[in-house]
């Protein structure tokens, strides 16, 4: 049986197969109200995301924070019924212990439960981790979730 008679309905069947289940949830930047103004000059990241997560269940991602850049890390859920989300902003580094070997540790950047964003300024380029946790809710049912990166360039102080 043949299903596919061009290669043209197999590229649109798979494109928009895949669109849908892209677009389960909203573009972060639709779940996370940003907080800064025009003024700030903070513009959204595209290493943001967005997708569905069980309550009680954890997420994690990494992005590449660029130097001289300052960083504002925000998260939130589409339901508003969903109040607690915890998230950890972390890298991971090698550090040099007492038997002098080196041992990649991790080192949080910042810890915070609730929807108050996280701002950072980075002077050299590094891979950040973020975990995302959702709380415990009365339902299974997953929920739209967001990690909004906001970034603008970092304002230089004193002689260069």
């Amino acid at each position: 049986m043949k299903m596919f008679t061009s290669p043209l309905k197999l590229i649109l069947t798979v494109a928009l197969s895949g669109s849908f289940i892209y677009a389960q949830c909203p573009l972060p930047e639709k779940i996370v109200k940003s907080t800064s103004s025009r003024k700030s000059n903070y513009r959204v990241s595209t290493q943001s995301k967005s997708g569905a997560l069980k309550p009680g269940g954890t997420y994690e991602m990494s992005f590449v924070a660029r130097s001289g850049f300052d960083y504002k890390i925000s998260s939130d859920a589409l339901n508003d019924e969903v109040s607690i989300i915890s998230f950890e902003i972390f890298e991971m580094v090698t550090r040099k212990n007492e038997k002098n070997q080196y041992k990649r540790m991790k080192h949080v950047i910042s810890k915070t439960d609730g929807k108050e964003p996280v701002e950072f300024a980075t002077d050299k380029t590094r891979k950040i981790m973020i975990k995302v946790t959702l709380e415990a809710l009365p339902t299974d049912d997953p929920q739209c979730m967001a990690v909004l990166i906001e970034h603008k360039k970092s304002t230089k102080i004193g002689l260069e």
